[in-house]
């Protein structure tokens, strides 16, 4: 008699291929508000503004030891990640560690701006990760988990109006942001130079959400990458550019 306990290929499999997955860095696209123009892939969005899903979100708190070039591109010296925005810590990748705590750190108080005003010399920003709203439009499903993802930071300066939005969709449509159509746009602001902006479009029908659901898991998990300085040359991470053959929004 055999008591050997058999083999559960399926959780062995998927063992397997987390430690390949957390060999390798996810390359997406990143989508520039520099200016308060919108680019995808280097062309302008017409209209400023991308009907898109917002697929997943995270907080993180950044700090760079350089004044910003806009003709190099460069990571922080420090940065934290994280799903729910508390106890931030910085992460143990940073090359240049401020402090055992965001909360505490000199960077993250006000008035500590480097150029003397009152904000926060560390920003805080979020990292949006967005799937373009014409795959809603196929009635192929299986569309949705290979769709391309593309990477939006939206600026401390409009941290609020996200904010207000995801609380606005919970309380009215007792939905988070995956589980709805969305416009982002962007607008001129006389006092922070631009506005990113959310627009509820509609509910993400029953049909797509279980699809839907597996690319907000795993779009999580993409958006907690840290950035990555093994090259010589500063590199955003997730953030690398897209091939230019590949999907637009």
């Amino acid at each position: 008699m055999n008591d050997q306990v058999p083999v559960r290929w399926d959780e062995k499999l998927a063992g397997y291929g987390k430690e390949v997955a957390a060999l390798e860095r996810p390359s997406l696209a990143q989508i520039s508000l520099r200016a308060g123009v919108m680019k995808y892939q280097d062309q302008i969005v017409p209209g400023n503004k991308l009907d898109c899903l917002i697929i997943a979100s995270v907080f993180e708190n950044r700090w760079y030891p350089n004044k910003f070039d806009p003709n190099k591109r460069e990571n922080p010296g420090c940065f934290a990640l994280s799903v729910n925005g508390k106890d931030m810590t910085p992460h143990d990748t940073s090359p240049q560690l401020q402090s055992d705590a965001c909360e505490t750190c000199p960077q993250f108080q006000w008035g500590s701006a480097p150029d003397g005003g009152r904000g926060k010399a560390c920003k805080q920003v979020r990292r949006l990760a967005l799937l373009p709203a014409t795959i809603l439009k196929d009635t192929d499903v299986d569309k949705i988990a290979t769709a391309e993802m593309a990477l939006m930071s939206v600026p401390v300066t409009s941290g609020k109006n996200w904010a207000n939005y995801v609380n606005n969709l919970s309380n009215e449509y007792h939905r988070p942001p995956w589980a709805v159509l969305s416009t982002v746009y962007v607008e001129p602001d006389p006092r922070t130079q631009f506005q990113v902006k959310f627009k509820y479009l509609g509910f993400v029908s029953d049909e797509y959400l279980e699809a839907v659901e597996k690319r907000y898991l795993s779009a999580t998990d993409v958006l907690m990458t840290p950035y990555d300085f093994s090259g010589s040359d500063a590199e955003q991470a997730p953030a690398a550019k897209a091939d230019k053959t590949g999907k637009k929004y």
